[in-house]
């Protein structure tokens, strides 16, 4: 399980997370084999107060994973 919350700022000052349009959360593994996958979850929702959860299982043989956040910021 993954929990999520992240912290918007502009000129150093928090911002509400509402000014963040096609949020998606992407998530790169890599295998000991060497046998990279992406997959990208849009719509990906996001709080002010709470922390985002994906659930999600980890593949046999894993040997790096990578999360990332991406969107538009209005």
């Amino acid at each position: 399980m993954l929990l999520i919350r992240p912290v918007l700022r502009v000129n150093e000052l928090p911002v509400s997370l509402e000014l963040l349009e096609a949020v998606r959360l992407v998530v790169e593994s890599r295998d000991r084999f060497g046998v990279s996958s992406r997959k990208e979850i849009p719509g990906f929702k996001l709080d002010n107060k709470r922390e985002a959860v994906y659930e999600f299982q980890v593949p046999e043989n894993l040997n790096r994973i990578t999360f990332s956040l991406a969107a538009k910021v209005q």
